[in-house]
C-alpha cells in the first residue's frame, strides 16, 4: 500500500489529551477530520509537517520510476557496469535553506534494513545540480552500508526488481559537524534532524540476468 494512500486513525480524545499536554505538537497545517471521535492524519504530514510540494528532485539522465540502464550498474556483486551515478537536478528549496543533502537507498535488499547506496552533505545551497562525475566544492561523503563513502549504484540479485530512492535534504544548517569516521546511520540521523523538507526521485532496477 503506498504511503500516500495510507491513513493512521486516532482517537480523537487521546490525540487531544497528548497534544494538549505537549507530548506530540500537532502542527498546524495538519487538518484532523473528527469522524465519530475519530481523527485521520496523514502519514506523510505527521513524519514531515514541511512537505513543499514545489521542492522537486529531478534527472535528464532518468525519470521518476524509469529503469536503470544495466549498463550503470555497480561493478560488483556479479554486475559489470560502469557505476555511474545520473545527473541531478533540483527546484523550489524551501526558505531556510541553508544547505543541502542526498542519499541513495535501496529499499528492497535483502537486509532487513535496506541498504544505503551513498550519502552525501553540506552541498551549498547555491548548487542546483550534480553532474555524473563530480560534486561541488565542500561537499562532503558519508559511510555508506559499504563501510566506506562514495556512490555504488544498483546491482539488484538476479531475478528480482528493486526500488531505489534519491532523496534530497534542504537543512537548516551551513554545515554538518559530523564526526570522522561515524556510521552512515550516525550520519543520516545528523541529516534527518537538520532536515526541513525532502524532494525525492525514485527508479528502479532489475531484474538482472
Amino acid at each position: 500500500m503506498k504511503t500516500k494512500s495510507k491513513r493512521i486513525t486516532l482517537i480523537a480524545m487521546l490525540l487531544g489529551t497528548i497534544a494538549h499536554a505537549d507530548m506530540l505538537p500537532i502542527p498546524q497545517n495538519i487538518k484532523v477530520t473528527k469522524l465519530t471521535k475519530q481523527a485521520e492524519v496523514s502519514i506523510e504530514q505527521l513524519s514531515n509537517p514541511h512537505v513543499d510540494k514545489n521542492f522537486k528532485l529531478s534527472s535528464d539522465t532518468i525519470k521518476d520510476g524509469d529503469k536503470v540502464d544495466p549498463k550503470h550498474y555497480w561493478n560488483q556483486f556479479g554486475c559489470s557496469g560502469d557505476n555511474m551515478r545520473p545527473e541531478l537536478e533540483w527546484d523550489g528549496i524551501p526558505d531556510g535553506t541553508k544547505s543541502l543533502a542526498i542519499t541513495f537507498y535501496d529499499k528492497d535488499a535483502p537486509t532487513g534494513s535496506g541498504f544505503w547506496h551513498w550519502i552525501a552533505y553540506d552541498i551549498p545551497v547555491t548548487a542546483t545540480h550534480l553532474d555524473s562525475s563530480t560534486l561541488p566544492k565542500g561537499t562532503k561523503e558519508a559511510k555508506t552500508d559499504m563501510d566506506k563513502p562514495g556512490f555504488f549504484a544498483p546491482c539488484p540479485p538476479p531475478g528480482r526488481i528493486h526500488t531505489y530512492t534519491f532523496t534530497l535534504h534542504a537543512m537548516d544548517v551551513d554545515r554538518l559537524d559530523i564526526p570522522a569516521g561515524v556510521s552512515g546511520a550516525v550520519s543520516r540521523f545528523y541529516i534527518e534532524n537538520h532536515t526541513i523538507d525532502k524532494a525525492t526521485l525514485r527508479v528502479t532496477a532489475g531484474p538482472r540476468k
